[in-house]
């Protein structure tokens, strides 16, 4: 496969497994290029405010402006969750935002995403742009290196390794979801990376929070769906470093 940033093309060798095969069909019978590449690097809080203000006026809620706590954070969750699928996707860019803004507090970015935003917008209740994870798949990775691609988390909402570290234990059943999907967004990851929560703290969690996540999903599908879903390699790992210099994309293509 070979992504095109700008002038870059950037070769990646996918895996031969039933959850890469799902995830190149499902991009074959789309047929549509990513519009948006999101580094995790600090977002701007004008930037940010500014894209508040908009959604607030837009959609009727009432965040605050300059959000600062994870509770504040934990609300525009809550909000973005019980939309129409139709308005989630309209919601996608803050979204996105609001997840990078939350969990970013240095200049260094520890991965690149390829976003679907806009442009899957034609397909609305037209071709699915998601499909379930096949059954016949290993437990995630729990850690990752510098070039490795992995799938998106596919769903609005938290897996259980972001509520608990963000202490976000209210409605589970409404907000908590596994990455049981496999959806369009791709990431490459730019430097090594692990699980933030091992296993027994995850089922511990699970106790602690069994009746708020009111059976949605088993202690062991919890399990298997944790960490990193990884489908590929970028075959020349030094590449990265001058994409990373990047500040605007102009161009992007995937060829599969």
């Amino acid at each position: 496969m070979i992504i095109v940033l700008n002038n870059f093309n950037l070769k990646v060798n996918l895996f031969n497994s039933v959850l890469t095969q799902t995830w190149v069909e499902l991009q074959k019978n789309l047929q549509c290029n990513p519009d948006t590449v999101l580094f995790n690097t600090v977002v701007d809080p004008n930037q940010f405010k500014n894209l508040i203000e908009k959604t607030n006026k837009e959609f009727g809620f009432n965040w605050k402006l300059n959000p600062k706590t994870q509770e504040d954070y934990n609300s525009m969750h809550k909000d973005i969750e019980i939309a129409s699928n139709e308005n989630k996707a309209k919601l996608q860019k803050v979204h996105n935002l609001l997840h990078v803004y939350e969990n970013k507090h240095d200049s260094s970015a520890t991965q690149l995403q390829l976003v679907w935003s806009d442009s899957l917008g034609k397909f609305y209740k037209k071709k699915s742009i998601k499909v379930a994870m096949p059954n016949k798949i290993n437990s995630f990775l729990k850690q990752v290196k510098r070039g490795d691609v992995i799938l998106g988390y596919p769903h609005v909402g938290k897996s259980p390794e972001s509520c608990l570290k963000q202490n976000d234990n209210t409605k589970l059943y409404q907000t908590c979801r596994l990455h049981d999907t496999v959806a369009t967004d791709i990431v490459l990851i730019l430097k090594d990376t692990i699980c933030s929560s091992t296993e027994s703290e995850l089922l511990e969690w699970y106790d602690a929070n069994k009746d708020s996540i009111a059976n949605t999903f088993t202690k062991e599908d919890m399990l298997k769906y944790h960490g990193y879903a990884k489908i590929g390699e970028v075959a020349d790992v030094s590449m990265l470093s001058e994409i990373e210099k990047l500040k605007n994309f102009k161009y992007l293509e995937l060829q599969i």
